[in-house]
Order: C-alpha cells, then structure tokens, then sequence
C-alpha cells in the first residue's frame, strides 16, 4: 500500500535556451529552479527539453533532481518527467521516481507523481504518491 503526499511549488529560476525555431516545432533545452511547500518540502532543479509545435501541442520530457523531506523524511531522488499538452484541456506532467536514486530517508522511494496545470497565483500543485523500502 503506498503513500501520498501533496504540496504546491513555485518556479524560482527559469533559463531557456532555444536550439529549434522552424517550422513544424520550436525547441529549447530549459532549467527549472522550484521550491515545495506542503508534504513536500525542499527544492528541486530540472532541465528539460521542451517544445511547442503552436498552442494545442506543448510537450517537454526530462529529468528533476529533488533535495528536502517528503512526510518528514529528508533525502533526495530523481524524477523523471512526461507531458504533452493539449492547452485546450488542463495540462498535467506525469513524473516518474527514477529507480535506485533515493538517499538518505529516502533511500528505496519508488512511485509516481503528476502536477496539476491549474495556475493558481503562480503555484502548481504536485502530488506525490510513493513506497519507501
């Protein structure tokens, strides 16, 4: 039976580097500075790949390197990520917790988690679900 945990985050640093810009898709590899509140605690940076061939087909993959606690256990892990829009329906990343990558508390974390598009004063919600060894 595994574990939920929620919080919010916001984007702190963002730095993109465009590497595509004609027709069909515009590419750019982008770092991503966060900081969780909630269940989740800590920072995070991310570098990505992302791309929007227009409005209705935002996509990105990558991976994210978590530091902080999760339910009060301190550590750090590995996400991976996964989204393909469309805009004309709420955008929502899946992430996967990249095996073997836990440390401290958090040594043998295993599970899935998505973060929901829904902008609120410039927070995204993430939701965490996990198993610990």
């Amino acid at each position: 039976m595994g574990t939920t945990a929620t919080g919010t985050f916001r984007t702190d640093g963002l730095e993109e580097q465009p590497f595509y810009g004609g027709r069909g898709a515009r590419l750019s590899r982008t770092r991503l500075v966060r900081t969780f509140h909630g269940e989740i605690v800590g920072t995070s940076e991310a570098n990505l790949i992302m791309t929007s061939a227009g409005r209705e087909a935002p996509a990105h993959s990558g991976l994210e390197r978590f530091q902080g606690a999760v339910n009060g256990r301190t550590g750090t892990f590995v996400l991976q990520h996964a989204m393909i829009g469309p805009f004309g329906e709420q955008p929502r990343t899946e992430l996967r917790i990249v095996p073997d990558t836990g440390t401290g508390e958090l040594v043998g974390i295993r599970g899935s988690a998505f973060i929901n598009g829904d902008d609120t004063g410039g927070e995204l919600t993430f939701v965490l679900d996990y198993e610990l060894d």
